[in-house]
């Protein structure tokens, strides 16, 4: 939801998390791993030996 602009707040709201910080920890998790799958993606397709 971040990444396509719903303010911070509101999706702690939707969320229903009591702390912003466990917000920002869930969507951090979550950027990262997806950051994580598609740098291997272009890792693949840059080298399709791998």
């Amino acid at each position: 939801m971040l990444e396509v602009g719903v303010p911070l707040h509101d999706v702690k709201a939707l969320g229903e998390h009591r702390n912003i910080s466990s917000t920002l920890n869930y969507y951090t998790t979550l950027n990262r791993e997806k950051m994580q799958d598609e740098l291997e993606q272009v890792k693949i397709i840059n080298n399709p030996a791998l």
